[in-house]
């Protein structure tokens, strides 16, 4: 699986509930067509998670507030974006997550620090600016599924779009805010 570039990576699954975390699949090396269907499967859930728990989760830390001499910083520490992280129980968080660069302090089961947001929404094919060869390992991972063409953005590039053809295949980068 070409995890380490954010392709195959699928958040965990959260129940508001039970307060647990699981994993949406135990498949460990997911095709690009599996992954795209785990990885809806995780947004369908999350927003559905935010929907029917939101107002619950709210009131509770409202009445926390409340009922406890908890200081106004300690109860932002229940807030997603006070924290941040996969393994927040504020519903819907973990789609926020997906959509940001980094992870904030998050630490590992051995307590080491987890290396940037595995998510691709912020990856792409640039490296200071300048254009990056594809992979190997993902160019082979998009053929198995017939996959040629990829369309990244979300990271300026100049006053042109720019295309790397190689590996049979293009990627196409056309942000140019």
């Amino acid at each position: 699986m070409v995890v380490k570039f954010g392709l195959g990576f699928i958040p965990p699954k959260y129940s508001y509930v039970d307060n647990t975390f699981s994993e949406f699949t135990t498949e460990k090396n997911p095709s690009p067509k599996q992954w795209t269907y785990f990885i809806n499967q995780f947004a369908y859930h999350e927003v559905s998670e935010y929907k029917v728990h939101i107002r619950d989760y709210l009131q509770r830390l409202t009445a926390l507030g409340e009922q406890s001499e908890l200081t106004l910083e300690e109860l932002k520490t229940h807030l997603w974006d006070s924290i941040g992280g996969y393994r927040h129980p504020q519903p819907g968080s973990r789609l926020i997550q997906c959509g940001m660069e980094m992870l904030p302090k998050e630490k590992d089961a051995a307590g080491d620090a987890l290396p940037p947001n595995p998510s691709i929404i912020y990856n792409g094919y640039l490296a200071n600016g300048k254009p990056v060869n594809i992979d190997p390992d993902v160019a082979q991972w998009l053929k198995r599924d017939g996959i040629n063409k990829i369309i990244v953005g979300h990271q300026p590039n100049g006053d042109t779009p720019f295309t790397i053809d190689e590996l049979d295949i293009q990627a196409i980068s056309a942000d140019i805010s």
